[in-house]
C-alpha cells in the first residue's frame, strides 16, 4: 500500500470491520465454545481412560518379557546351542517361547535372534526358526533397541513386513549377550482392540505413535512406520504430556502414556462437532456482509476528505525532488498536515542557507590547501640550503663540520617528516647517535652511549622520536658533562609479547617529587621542536595504546633510569 489514500480507506474499514464482526460472532462464538469445550473434555477422557489401557497391557509384555530373558533354562539353551548348533535345541528354544507366549494374549508372537549364528527362533506354529539371518537386519534390530526406551516398530525377520509393535530384551549369560528376545505385539491387533472404538463420524483421524512420535498404528495402515505431522505444538519431552490444539478446521488430541512413552493422536473435524450451528453461522454472516457493505462506503467518503491536504503536499515535495526549491506548500489548514506543511516550507529555506554555507566552505578549505602547499616550500629549502652547506664544508676540507651538518639534516628530517609516524627501534637508535654526537659538539664533551637490544626487539615499531626526549633530560638535568664520564646506556627487550624500553644514566638522579610531578601533572602543551618533552611522550603512548602502554622512573644514587612498556608491533617490509 504506497498511497496513503489507501491507508487511510482500509485504516476506516477495518475499525468498523472489527466493530461489526465482534457484534455478528460473540453469540455464536459462545455457543460454539460451550459446544466444543464439553466435546473436548469428554475425548480428553476416553483418551486418557484408552492410553492408560494400553500402557498397563504394554507394562503386563515388558514384564513377562523381562521374565522370559532370565529363564534360566532357555539361558543354558541358548548358549548350547552356540556351542552345537543342533536342530533339536532350537525346538527346544522354541517350546520355551511357546509358554510365555500364552502367557498374555496381547502378545502375538515371540522372536529370539541369536547374532552370533544368525538365527531366529520363533514361538510361532512354522516355521519355528529361520537360519542364515542377513547381520544387517539383525545389527539395525540391535541399535534401535539400545536407542529406544520403549517399544519400536520391527520389521518381521519372518514375513519381512514392520507391522508389528517389540519389546526387546537381552539375553546374557555371565555379562555375555547371546541373544535378543523380542516380544511382538500385531499392528492390527493394537487399532481393533484399542482405536478402533475412538474413530467416529467426527473423527478424521486417529493414530498410536512411539517415543518419537513415529506411527506405530493407524486407520489408515499405510502410514504405519513413517514419520508423523502433528499439527499440534508439544512443549518438553514429558511422557505424561496431554495437550489439545484446535485450527480453523480440526481439534487435535495428544496424550502420552507415563511407562510405554507411546502416545494416542485423535485429529476431529469441528464442523461435525458444530454441525447444529451451521444455519445459525449462515445468518450472522449475513449480517456482517451488510454492514461490511455499509462500512466501506462511509470509509471511501472520509479517506478522501483527509487524504485532499496530503496530495498538495506530496505534489510539491515532488517538485523539490526534481530541483525546483523556490516552490513552496500550500497551508490549507491548522492541523497536524498544516503543521507538516509550515515545517516543510521552514525546512526548505534552511537548506538554501546551508547550499550557501557550504558553498563558503568549499572556497576558505581551497585557500587553506594552497596555504598548507605553500608551508611545505620551507622543510625542503631547510634541507636544501643545509646539504649545500654540507658540501661546501667537504669542498673546504671540514669533514667533521660536513659530518655534523649531515647528523643535524637526518635528525630534522626525522623530526618534521610525515613518512609515518613510527619508526623501528633501530632507526630510533640511529637518530639517537647522530643527536648525540651534536650534543658533544655543542659542549665540547665525551659521551658513551651504551646499546643492549635483543634480536627481537630491533625490528618492533614504537612512536617516532620516543627516546630522544629521555635522552635529552639524561643530558640536561642528570650527567655532568663537565666531567667526560657521561654514560647514557639504552636497553630494548621483549618479554610476553611486550617490549620494554629503558633509558638509564649515571647523574645525579632525581626526587621522588619530580617524578610525580612529571608523570602526572598536567603540562600546557607548546608548539616546536625543543618543547617535546615527557607530558608529549605521556599523551602519545596514551593516544597509540591506550591502557597497555605506560611509563616509570627509578631513580638511584647516582643515576635515573627511564622504563616505557608498550605493545611488541613487529616492522613488515612487505606493507611498503
Amino acid at each position: 500500500m504506497k498511497s496513503i489514500r489507501i491507508k487511510i480507506l482500509v485504516s476506516i474499514f477495518f475499525i468498523t470491520v472489527i466493530t461489526t464482526l465482534a457484534i455478528t460472532v460473540v453469540f455464536y462464538q459462545k455457543a460454539a465454545d460451550t459446544i466444543e469445550d464439553n466435546y473436548i473434555l469428554s475425548n480428553q477422557q476416553r483418551n486418557r481412560q484408552l492410553i492408560e489401557s494400553l500402557d498397563q497391557s504394554m507394562q503386563e509384555v515388558l514384564h513377562i518379557s523381562v521374565e522370559a530373558s532370565c529363564d534360566p533354562e532357555l539361558k543354558r539353551k541358548t548358549h548350547e546351542y552356540t556351542v552345537n548348533q543342533k536342530d533339536q535345541t532350537l525346538e527346544e528354544i522354541a517350546e520355551i517361547l511357546k509358554m510365555y507366549y500364552k502367557q498374555n494374549a496381547a502378545i502375538s508372537s515371540y522372536h529370539l535372534i541369536i547374532p552370533s549364528q544368525q538365527v531366529l527362533v520363533t514361538s510361532e506354529a512354522y516355521p519355528i526358526f529361520r537360519k542364515v539371518i542377513e547381520k544387517r537386519n539383525i545389527e539395525a534390530i540391535i541399535r534401535e533397541s539400545q536407542e529406544k526406551a520403549g517399544p519400536f516398530l520391527l520389521k518381521s525377520l519372518i514375513s519381512g513386513k514392520p507391522s508389528q509393535l517389540a519389546f526387546v530384551e537381552e539375553v546374557a549369560v555371565n555379562g555375555e549377550v547371546l541373544g535378543y528376545l523380542c516380544a511382538n505385539i500385531e499392528e492390527r491387533s493394537l487399532y481393533y482392540n484399542y482405536l478402533s472404538e475412538m474413530k467416529t463420524e467426527a473423527v478424521e483421524e486417529v493414530m498410536l505413535l512411539d517415543v518419537e512420535d513415529k506411527i506405530i498404528s493407524s486407520d489408515n495402515a499405510e502410514q504405519v512406520g513413517t514419520a508423523s505431522h502433528l499439527q499440534v505444538e508439544r512443549g518438553a519431552a514429558d511422557k505424561r504430556t496431554e495437550l489439545v490444539s484446535l485450527d480453523e478446521d480440526n481439534i487435535y488430541f495428544y496424550s502420552r502414556a507415563y511407562f510405554s512413552g507411546c502416545a494416542l493422536y485423535i485429529s476431529a473435524d469441528r464442523e461435525s462437532v458444530l454441525g447444529d450451528l451451521t444455519q445459525l453461522r449462515l445468518y450472522y454472516t449475513g449480517i456482517f456482509l451488510t454492514f461490511l457493505l455499509i462500512a466501506a462506503i462511509l470509509a471511501f467518503y472520509l479517506a478522501q476528505m483527509i487524504y485532499r491536504p496530503i496530495k498538495q503536499l506530496t505534489t510539491t515535495v515532488k517538485q523539490v525532488s526534481e530541483g525546483n526549491l523556490e516552490t513552496r506548500a500550500d497551508i490549507t489548514s491548522k492541523d497536524e498536515i498544516g503543521t507538516l506543511s509550515e515545517e516543510f516550507n521552514q525546512m526548505l529555506d534552511h537548506i538554501e542557507e546551508l547550499i550557501e554555507q557550504v558553498i563558503e566552505k568549499e572556497k576558505l578549505k581551497k585557500d587553506a590547501e594552497l596555504e598548507a602547499l605553500q608551508y611545505q616550500v620551507t622543510p625542503h629549502f631547510m634541507y636544501n640550503t643545509l646539504n649545500a652547506i654540507k658540501y661546501s664544508a667537504k669542498i673546504k676540507g671540514e669533514q667533521e663540520l660536513a659530518g655534523l651538518i649531515e647528523n643535524f639534516v637526518e635528525l630534522l628530517q626525522a623530526s618534521i617528516s610525515k613518512k609515518g609516524a613510527f619508526l623501528t627501534v633501530t632507526e630510533e637508535l640511529y637518530i639517537l647517535e647522530n643527536y648525540i654526537r651534536l650534543q658533544e659538539f655543542r659542549s665540547h664533551a665525551t659521551i658513551q652511549m651504551r646499546c643492549e637490544i635483543s634480536e627481537e626487539a630491533q625490528s618492533c615499531l614504537i612512536p617516532r622520536l620516543l627516546l630522544q626526549p629521555l635522552v635529552e633530560n639524561s643530558l640536561l638535568h642528570g650527567i655532568d658533562l663537565k666531567e667526560n664520564n657521561g654514560v647514557i646506556k639504552i636497553t630494548a627487550k621483549v618479554e610476553e609479547e611486550v617490549l620494554y624500553l629503558e633509558v638509564s644514566d649515571n647523574g645525579r638522579g632525581i626526587s621522588q617529587e619530580k617524578i610525580t610531578q612529571l608523570l602526572y601533572k598536567k603540562t600546557k602543551k607548546t608548539k616546536g621542536f625543543t618543547a617535546i618533552g615527557i607530558p608529549n611522550i605521556l599523551e602519545r603512548l596514551k593516544l597509540y595504546y591506550g591502557e597497555r602502554a605506560g611509563m616509570d622512573y627509578r631513580s638511584d644514587v647516582p643515576g635515573t633510569t627511564v622504563i616505557i612498556h608498550l605493545p611488541k608491533e613487529v616492522y613488515d617490509d612487505q606493507e611498503e
